[in-house]
């Protein structure tokens, strides 16, 4: 859908309100027909939020968006899948929210989503493969799940269908296949266009057990436009034609490419289960397994990410008429990534963060520029792009959704930013200079700030006091209070004498400071005479200290 709004996440200061998402709501009900902007307005004050399940964190996050004012948003966890539908009505402009849970199927856990033309799949850990008859039910591909599944990975393979390396246990082989989309893939089986069995008989080039590696794949149709750069790729080791299909698939850290024949090549073997014509190459190995790769044909850039946040990227230099390759480093590993091919820009949250990585060619330098920008907002655990809309969408660990808006990329001399590993390579922080400048008026507000601190972490201690303080004066003013009772009862008078009365009487009572104080000449005596009615008066020697 092109007209959804979610909350916005511009800068490290979120401001959200509250919305119930569980069923589908009315956005403006004063008035059947609204305007498009004052909808807009009116929706983006709702806040998008899992509020049912506090305890949800995402394995994964997609979106499917159409020019028919629909969009749908896919996550997912251990125990269930949510789907949430966007929907604008044509006859009232009106904006509806509904939200849908449906339950895992028994011991299975979704491992990636995949949009077709006519159809939606879900590819489980255990290999079996699911479809979306609607957003409100899910059934398993029978055809292939009743084969043994074994699907290792998947990928889109516009505009045929789809493309899957299988792990058959009854054959012990390990095969890639591209189908082709058909409406209702679950009772229909495509259509197999391509088997390409890459075990290599009984030798085991991967060097790996095939159940338990890393897998990715991507498949490309060779057309005139990108004949020349998928060469390039290929390192002119193989003769490339238009309507080839070219699949890069990666098995842990290995990178291979494998070519499969044109269909006049192949027009004679009518049998589908039978191996089709092929080629296949290794191109590159890591010390790391690999994470996704992503060509860009138009850019003429393929990019490899890393499961340890290196990319490696293989550019088409306009001097040299080839490839050239570089690489650079995210310095962390990232949680969750999505790559927006329209953008050139490549997102991901280490859940302190979330950065943009935009691509681009240098002429001047013959480089592959790379301009970073990062949003130092903690918390973001998955994230999708909006293709309709040309934003990011990201899921925070408190279940609510956020638009994330990065700035349009600008020309690196117009802008001010950090440089860092080369000049290729620009780094750009939220207001840098302001976040790590120390500049004295800087400094003298850290200076305020820090006694500011301090002042609250005592103010609780200061509190305490004040508190206990005022209990001892209420308790003094109520003693104080009953002091009428005692008026008529006594009567007492405090005389000061340096010298002590030469007689006792009886009824005198002698206090000393200690048992051992003797009287000295600048010594002074309090002598307090109590009367007590219908009593003999009281005598009270009180020897106090030297003043």
């Amino acid at each position: 859908m092109s007209d959804f709004k979610v909350p916005t996440c511009g800068n490290t200061s979120m401001s959200v309100t509250t919305l119930d998402p569980v069923e589908a709501m009315d956005i403006d009900e004063q008035s059947e027909y609204v305007s498009d902007e004052k909808e807009d307005k009116e929706f983006e004050k709702l806040l998008w939020s899992i509020d049912d399940d506090t305890l949800f964190h995402p394995l994964g996050f997609t979106n499917h968006g159409t020019d028919a004012g629909k969009t749908v948003f896919v996550t997912w966890n251990e125990e269930y899948l949510l789907n949430f539908v966007f929907k604008r009505s044509k006859r009232t402009k009106k904006i509806s929210l509904t939200k849908v849970r449906l339950p895992m199927p028994s011991g299975e856990i979704v491992n990636d989503m995949f949009i077709l033309e006519l159809n939606a799949l879900l590819l489980m850990r255990s290999g079996h493969v699911y479809y979306f008859s609607s957003v409100k039910s899910m059934h398993a591909v029978d055809w292939i799940n009743d084969t043994g599944g074994g699907v290792r990975v998947m990928a889109l393979a516009p505009p045929t269908g789809f493309s899957c390396i299988r792990y058959l246990p009854t054959e012990k082989a390990l095969v890639l296949e591209m189908y082709r989309d058909v409406p209702d893939i679950g009772r229909n089986a495509p259509e197999l266009l391509q088997r390409c069995d890459i075990t290599f008989d009984d030798r085991n080039i991967f060097n790996c057990s095939w159940e338990d590696e890393r897998y990715t794949l991507v498949s490309q149709l060779v057309t005139e436009d990108n004949l020349h750069f998928l060469k390039c790729v290929l390192m002119e080791e193989v003769d490339l034609e238009v309507g080839q299909w070219l699949h890069i698939f990666t098995v842990s850290s290995n990178v291979f490419a494998l070519i499969v024949a044109t269909a006049e090549h192949n027009e004679d073997d009518n049998d589908q289960n039978t191996n089709c014509e092929y080629n296949i190459q290794l191109l590159c190995s890591y010390a790391t397994n690999v994470d996704s790769v992503q060509i860009d044909c138009v850019e003429q850039r393929c990019l490899i990410f890393l499961q340890c946040g290196t990319i490696d990227i293989w550019y088409y230099s306009q001097i040299i008429c080839g490839l050239r390759r570089m690489q650079h480093h995210t310095g962390s590993q990232y949680s969750h990534h999505v790559y927006a091919a329209s953008a050139r820009c490549f997102y991901f949250t280490d859940e302190e963060q979330v950065a943009q990585l935009h691509f681009s060619y240098n002429a001047e330098t013959d480089s592959c520029r790379v301009q970073e920008t990062y949003k130092v907002i903690p918390g973001m655990v998955a994230c999708t792009w909006v293709e309709t809309q040309r934003q990011l969408i990201c899921l925070s660990c408190n279940n609510i959704f956020y638009k994330i808006a990065f700035e349009a990329t600008v020309n690196p001399k117009a802008s001010n930013v950090s440089n860092s590993f080369s000049e290729a390579v620009n780094t750009e922080y939220e207001n840098f200079q302001k976040l790590y400048e120390l500049t004295p008026a800087r400094l003298s507000r850290l200076l305020a700030r820090a006694e500011l601190v301090d002042e609250l972490t005592q103010l609780p201690t200061q509190m305490h006091a004040a508190v206990e303080q005022e209990c001892v004066k209420q308790q003094l003013l109520a003693v104080s209070s009953n002091r009428h009772l005692y008026r008529h009862i006594a009567k007492a008078r405090l005389v000061y004498s340096v010298q002590l009365p030469t007689a006792f009487q009886p009824d005198v009572i002698i206090m000393y400071a200690n048992n051992y104080y003797q009287l000295h000449h600048d010594s002074y005596v309090a002598l307090m005479y109590i009367q007590v009615p219908k009593a003999v008066t009281a005598v009270q020697y009180i020897v106090l200290p030297d003043l």
